[in-house]
C-alpha cells in the first residue's frame, strides 16, 4: 500500500521536487534518510525511542480519515530498531539505547464493546 508522490520542498528559498514515498516504503525511507543521519550528527550518549503499534497493519490507528496508513509488519518494527541501534553505535560506541514498543488500538469488536488488540501484528 505505498505510492510515490511528488512534493515541492522549499530549501534555501528555492523549490526542488522530491520523491516522497508513503506507507511501509516511506517509513523505511524516513528512517534511513532522515532519522539515522541525524543520529550520526547528534552522537548521543543515551538514546531512547518508542514505537507504537498504531502504524501496524490491521490496526485502526493506521488508517486516519479514510487514508491508508503505514501498514507496518512486525519485520518493519524489527528493522527500524536494528537501524536506529546501528546508527547510535556507529556515532558513539558507548551509547546506551532504550527501546519500547507501545500498544495500538487494534480492531473494534462490537460483541466485546472494546478493542481487540490480538489483531495487532
Amino acid at each position: 500500500n505505498s505510492s510515490t508522490k511528488k512534493r515541492k520542498i522549499s530549501q534555501n528559498g528555492g523549490g526542488v521536487v522530491s520523491s516522497v514515498k508513503s506507507g511501509r516504503e516511506g517509513f523505511r525511507q524516513a528512517i534511513s534518510k532522515s532519522v539515522c543521519p541525524r543520529i550520526a550528527t547528534f552522537k548521543p550518549s543515551l538514546a531512547m525511542f518508542s514505537a507504537g503499534f498504531d502504524g501496524a497493519l490491521s490496526d485502526e490507528g493506521s488508517t486516519q480519515d479514510g487514508k491508508v496508513g503505514l501498514d507496518l509488519a512486525a519485520s518493519d518494527f524489527g528493522w527500524m530498531t536494528k537501524e536506529i541501534v546501528q546508527a547510535c553505535r556507529a556515532s558513539n560506541p558507548t551509547v546506551s539505547v532504550v527501546s519500547a514498543l507501545e500498544g495500538g488500538y487494534g480492531r473494534w469488536d462490537s460483541s466485546l464493546e472494546s478493542y481487540d488488540r490480538t489483531s495487532i501484528i
